[in-house]
């Protein structure tokens, strides 16, 4: 699911350049192109896998009250099937958490490099990528 017709469409043709058109995991994706804040039109539980690589952040940098964040977050639990660490804080009706959250901290290697030939070496600090496996209470 995108908000673009346009990565749907890639993301299609780059699945099937990948595994092929005959391939079980190309029958097996269902693409539709999708309003996050507004999935009203996606039958409650119909989803096995959410994966969100950037919409949240997105949402985020617009959301001052953290109201869209909350929408976001009522509307995936909705629409996945089965989801069970830390909490979002993101409340349902009943004043429940919606999801517990564990989090995967990735190490990258830590770069060094010479400067300018000079024989000082610069270090780059560590850096960290994090996933959040989102379970679904």
């Amino acid at each position: 699911m995108d908000f673009s017709t346009t990565v749907i469409s890639k993301m299609q043709a780059k699945t099937v350049q990948i595994y092929g058109i005959e391939s079980p995991a190309v029958a097996a994706i269902r693409w539709s192109v999708q309003d996050a804040l507004n999935m009203e039109n996606v039958r409650e539980g119909s989803w096995d896998a959410v994966i969100d690589k950037s919409t949240s952040d997105c949402i985020a940098c617009m959301d001052a009250d953290g109201k869209l964040l909350e929408r976001l977050s009522k509307q995936v639990h909705r629409v996945y099937s089965s989801m069970r660490n830390e909490d979002i804080g993101v409340k349902g009706n009943n004043g429940q958490a919606l999801w517990d959250i564990k989090r995967v901290e990735i190490e990258t290697e830590s770069l060094t490099e010479t400067v300018d030939g000079s024989g000082v070496v610069a270090a780059a600090p560590t850096i960290y990528h994090y996933v959040y496996i989102c379970t679904k209470r």
